[in-house]
């Protein structure tokens, strides 16, 4: 069973893990930290997607755009659009739209 602080935990890690990468990334101006804008593409009822998308990148400060379902014009337009940074994706997604180009 995956508790609460199960996420919680997983979170702190992924966090503190991306930390000094995330340090180097920020404006030296004004010390603001970075973030990034990030595609949720993936389930969030999955443990992956709860946990990487809903709750770290939120987390984190990033932006997380949403789609309700994976279709390959609408996936690249939302990468267009909106700038996506970083992508989590899964085999599935890849081999479709290497098949697709």
């Amino acid at each position: 069973m995956i508790t609460h602080r199960n996420v919680i935990a997983n979170v702190i890690q992924i966090c503190t893990y991306e930390a000094p990468h995330r340090k180097k990334l920020m404006d030296p101006r004004n010390q603001s930290p970075h973030t990034e804008s990030v595609l949720g593409l993936l389930p969030l009822s999955h443990i992956y997607g709860l946990v990487v998308i809903a709750h770290a990148s939120v987390y984190k400060g990033d932006g997380v755009i949403i789609l309700p379902k994976f279709e390959f014009k609408s996936f690249l337009g939302a990468i267009q659009k909106f700038k996506i940074e970083m992508l989590f994706l899964v085999r599935r997604v890849i081999l479709q739209a290497t098949c697709t180009s």
